[in-house]
């Protein structure tokens, strides 16, 4: 017999917890992308383009050394991309049909 209330009492909390669906948790319309340099020289440019044409260098004033990383936040996820870095010597490394999901954040290890 008291097996039989621990198994039902099993029951009955197992069923008393909050429950939680997808649906409750807010939904991320941005993500972000990290830069890891892993190139020999630094990198002092970084644009994305959604197919419109590249918009501003999101490093503007800032150079990206061999071994360092940079995030750029704020992207609009759900989208594919182009990534473009240019490094010092003027040489440019190109990334084509990048998609960034909501929720994660892209990392372009850059050689």
């Amino acid at each position: 017999m008291r097996n039989l209330y621990i198994l039902l009492l099993g029951l009955f909390l197992s069923g008393c917890g909050l429950e939680v669906s997808d649906t409750d948790q807010p939904v991320s319309t941005t993500s972000s992308i990290v830069i890891y340099n892993k190139a020999f020289t630094s990198l002092n440019a970084f644009y994305i383009s959604d197919g419109s044409g590249y918009g501003p260098n999101q490093i503007e004033g800032k150079f990206i050394s061999t071994g360092q990383s940079y995030k750029i936040s704020g992207v609009e996820c759900g989208k594919t991309y182009t990534l473009k870095v240019v490094r010092t010597d003027a040489t440019e490394v190109i990334q084509k049909d990048v998609p960034i999901d909501c929720g994660f954040d892209y990392v372009w290890k850059v050689e």
